[in-house]
């Protein structure tokens, strides 16, 4: 009979200690293998796995596309690219942002959960946003556990309080408790069967691909009329358990939050442009009425200055809403 043998991590603000301490306190024959998504930019040259192997006694490495995937061992994510569990090796692809970020949790979690069903244990760490909330809700439904840290214990704990409002999770612990919670789950026999739901399936398959069939969308669910902030492309809603999601053909995808977030980054900057724009012109129109004022050409200056004072008018409107918008932030 199968154990639970697969393990997949997340963090993002504050993680890169909490993993650390987590693979301090795991045996160096841990009976499972080890997936890890610290979110990490890609303008810091970081080597994690470097890093969180002085503090572990499995072995660590960044993990690289088509390897097999094995126990005793703990792969990182790299920069800028997914991770993620297929049949038994791993994928490394530099697919589409998922709430924002890449690497980001939820394809992981999402394709171990449909890789491995009731054998998959996701652990959810501290961090900002909501990435996680998603997979975990797939390896619960696929039979897996979910153990989230408590957001009391966590160096930013909005991340695990949005998770365990979207999930029932099986365990939220204090940090310093998951390691041993980890150590008694691994020892546990699981059913060999389980079934994998359709659309959990059809989101794994998505991660994958740079541009994805528009069917897939299509049976995920019905377009929704919201543009997908990143490519412009439209959003399809797509139901995890108590929330809603979106993903675009291009495979971009967000929660509710994220993607709220992103439209307000577009509309700031559109708004920028539109002020920066209007200025100009009002600042080309004064020229131009000068120019005409000198020539003698009276009414055409007259009318080169209305505009422009039109342009600071709709300007001054612009500014007031931006400024209004980060006072209200």
């Amino acid at each position: 009979m199968d154990k639970r043998d697969v393990i997949v991590i997340g963090a993002s603000m504050g993680g890169v200690k909490a993993i650390s301490q987590l693979l301090s306190s795991l045996p160096a024959q841990f009976p499972a293998g080890i997936c890890v998504v610290q979110h990490i930019s890609k303008s810091v040259p970081t080597d994690l796995a470097r890093l969180l192997s002085g503090y572990s006694k499995l072995k660590v490495k960044t993990a690289t596309d088509d390897e097999v995937f094995k126990q005793g061992w703990v792969y990182v994510a790299p920069a800028d690219q997914h991770l993620l569990i297929k049949g038994d090796g791993l994928r490394v692809v530099r697919g589409p942002r998922e709430n924002r970020v890449r690497p980001a949790i939820d394809p992981l979690f999402r394709s171990a959960a449909v890789r491995y069903g009731p054998r998959v244990i996701g652990v959810l760490l501290t961090g900002f946003q909501n990435d996680g909330s998603s997979g975990l809700v797939a390896i619960k439904r696929c039979g897996g556990l979910a153990v989230i840290q408590s957001p009391e214990d966590a160096a930013y704990g909005e991340m695990p309080s949005h998770a365990l409002k979207a999930v029932d999770s099986d365990y939220c612990l204090p940090l310093s408790e998951i390691a041993e919670c980890l150590k008694t789950l691994v020892s546990q026999d699981v059913a060999e069967n389980s079934t994998i739901p359709k659309e959990v399936k059809l989101e794994a398959e998505i991660a994958e691909r740079v541009m994805t069939a528009l069917a897939k969308e299509e049976r995920l669910a019905h377009q929704a009329p919201i543009a997908c902030p990143e490519c412009g492309a439209a959003l399809w809603p797509v139901q995890n358990a108590k929330e809603k999601g979106y993903r675009c053909l291009a495979g971009h995808s967000y929660t509710t939050q994220s993607l709220l977030l992103d439209h307000s980054e577009v509309v700031e900057k559109a708004l920028w442009l539109a002020l920066r724009t209007l200025e100009e012109r009002g600042t080309m129109l004064d020229s131009m009425a000068s120019d005409e004022r000198a020539r003698g050409h009276m009414k055409l200056s007259h009318s080169y200055k209305d505009r422009a004072n039109e342009a600071k008018k709709y300007a001054r409107s612009v500014r007031f809403v931006l400024l209004s918008e980060r006072e209200a932030a």
